[in-house]
């Protein structure tokens, strides 16, 4: 599983904190309907049985990749999801990585 990527410096005499970004682009997760939970598991099996990691998240945000192809028109290739924790981490995923 990929750690925590620094951005930024703690300062004490602004108050500013570290901010972290995770890129689990190569995870697969899932997200609990009417909560604010996103959980990182290998199955489904992992969530019954209590192994999945859980973040608490206070905001979702859609973002969609554009590229463009051979024809040199706009098309959408990769969708992801940015997910801000509580304490203004971020959590990258794929759409694709959801389990259903």
């Amino acid at each position: 599983m990929a750690g925590f990527l620094k951005r930024g410096n703690a300062d004490e005499k602004t108050g500013t904190k570290d901010i972290s970004f995770m890129d689990r682009t190569g995870d697969n997760w899932y997200c609990k309907q009417d909560t604010n939970v996103i959980l990182f598991c290998n199955t489904i099996d992992d969530i019954i049985n209590g192994k999945a990691e859980s973040f608490d998240f206070i905001k979702r945000e859609d973002a969609i990749k554009q590229e463009k192809n051979a024809k040199k028109e706009v098309v959408e290739r990769k969708k992801y999801i940015l997910f801000t924790l509580a304490n203004n981490n971020k959590i990258l995923v794929r759409v694709r990585g959801e389990l259903k």
